[in-house]
């Protein structure tokens, strides 16, 4: 154990010798090492017990406070973001490798995993502080605002002294002041979706193939004082008070009506259905409930309420409209168009829009095939393999655009789990079309091939849908922002309509 700890100790007593006695130090260490790849496989890994003695060796070194974590040699994720281990529908304990932990079982039961990874570290701080006396706290989607009672509970029976939070703090800075305040419903919340890790998408030219960092919900984040946002994240107060129509009440709606109407503007949202949310609302039919996307929609139709912003439910908005209104300016977030290629005929199979997926469930038959594979059929095909269903995926791009549009980390996590899954997927392949009982394809290989299946869903990408726009042509001030203008993900729908909220 010493000498374990031996270069840790020494870094100890170099950073108090100079920093002297009144100097803070802090240390992160692995509370026990987890076995990720191979599962289970811990032999040779820290364990808890002999953490608690490397801890008190730090102590005596003379640490102020230690932050815990686990340790894993497999992913970096498992060692500090085990929130990603309940990514994914029905994919509570998904190690990244295609095995799943048994918390109670696996890494001496002491991952706490029955809170969508809140708190994952919680029972190992508990288990150090039984060694140390100074401070002990843990990261790991220690979110305030998601689980106060959970959190504030571990604060107050002893097992963490001190809450350490990032990602949180990404998406709302000011999280800890509006808590404090009572203006829970004001944080802008962390969806976990680890964009802020990167997204997957193959087309963006970047050094090492790497895509932008960003936050899902603060379009702001890592991007103010850019050349997009040089003014930094609040945006400047319109000159002039301007009236604004936005049409489509989805994310990159409701975020360029929240923006234009905190510059000053008099802006009127108008979506078509009866609620808000956009994609967003249907996608929550079959993405795992970890990402707490209801919660992004309350958010977004709250920051409308407080700046003012009128709400027009079930209106569906033309170009005479627009005309009759007279608008200073036209926000056009319709979202992206379905691709309907394929034509259902006699003895094909059942023909469905990626729309309707979820809803069929019960309807589509044991064997089915997804044409496309970006973030949205990826999550489609989790959820109907948790249903039941034995899935496969055809798509004409390359095997690296698979989940195009998905965090980096999710992409891992999740596309391995549906390969172990059984689920096969047809990467460069073209479709030629229905026939008796199956979905006609040309594989890469160039070899005709017969997928038997029961029910077809189509989810290409989704197309531009640009009609609304055209017809206002030039008489107005138009910006198209969020699917309909080509967006690929939440992330990048909300940053468009940031956009457009500040430039109108």
């Amino acid at each position: 154990i010493e000498n374990r700890a031996r270069l840790f100790v020494e870094m100890i007593e170099k950073a108090r010798e100079a920093g002297g006695d009144d100097f803070l130090v802090a240390v992160l260490m692995n509370a026990i090492e987890i076995a990720d790849e191979p599962l289970g496989g811990d032999g040779k890994l820290i364990t808890v017990d002999e953490a608690k003695e490397i801890a008190k060796l730090l102590e005596a070194a003379g640490a102020d406070l230690i932050q815990i974590r686990a340790g894993a040699p497999g992913s970096e994720m498992n060692n500090w973001a085990l929130d990603i281990e309940h990514a994914g529908y029905q994919l509570d304990g998904n190690t990244g490798f295609g095995s799943f932990f048994d918390y109670e079982k696996h890494n001496e039961g002491m991952i706490e995993g029955r809170y969508s990874g809140v708190a994952s570290f919680s029972k190992l701080a508990k288990e150090i502080k039984t060694a140390v006396s100074v401070p002990v706290g843990c990261a790991c989607y220690m979110d305030p605002r998601t689980a106060p009672d959970l959190i504030n509970g571990l604060v107050e029976d002893g097992s963490v002294d001190l809450v350490f939070m990032s990602r949180a703090l990404f998406a709302d800075p000011e999280l800890p002041i509006k808590l404090q305040e009572g203006r829970r419903d004001e944080v802008r919340p962390c969806t976990r979706c680890l964009t802020c890790h990167r997204i997957v998408d193959a087309n963006i030219a970047l050094p090492e193939g790497k895509a932008p960092k960003a936050c899902r919900t603060n379009a702001w984040f890592m991007h103010n004082y850019t050349e997009d946002m040089p003014e930094g994240a609040d945006p400047t107060p319109a000159e002039t008070a301007k009236n604004v129509m936005v049409v489509g009440g989805g994310p990159a709606g409701l975020e360029a009506a929240r923006i234009a109407a905190e510059r000053g503007h008099n802006v009127t949202l108008y979506e078509k259905k009866d609620s808000l949310g956009g994609l967003i609302r249907a996608s929550m039919g079959y993405k795992s409930p970890h990402e707490r996307l209801q919660d992004y929609i309350d958010y977004l139709t709250r920051q409308n309420e407080l700046q003012g912003v009128t709400v027009k439910l079930s209106t569906e908005v033309t170009a005479d409209m627009v005309k009759q209104e007279n608008p200073d300016a036209v926000i056009v977030a319709v979202g992206g168009a379905n691709d309907s290629r394929l034509t259902e005929g006699n003895g094909t199979p059942l023909l469905i829009n990626m729309a309707d997926g979820a809803a069929n469930v019960d309807e589509m038959g044991d064997r089915v095939v997804i044409c496309g594979t970006d973030a949205r059929a990826i999550d489609l095909a989790l959820f109907l393999v948790g249903n039941g269903k034995t899935v496969t995926m055809v798509h004409e791009d390359i095997e690296e655009n698979i989940d195009r549009g998905q965090s980096r980390w999710y992409h891992v996590f999740l596309v391995k789990a549906l390969y172990a899954k059984g689920v096969k997927i047809y990467n460069e392949a073209e479709v030629q079309g229905l026939s008796e009982g199956a979905l006609d394809i040309v594989t890469a290989g160039g070899i005709e091939k017969s997928i038997p299946c029961d029910t077809v869903i189509e989810c290409w990408d989704l197309l531009p849908s640009t009609e609304l726009a055209d017809a206002l042509g030039s008489d107005y001030d138009v910006h198209v922002v969020g699917d309909c203008s080509g967006s690929f993900n939440i992330q990048s729908a909300v940053y468009s309509g940031n956009l457009a909220g500040r430039a109108v």
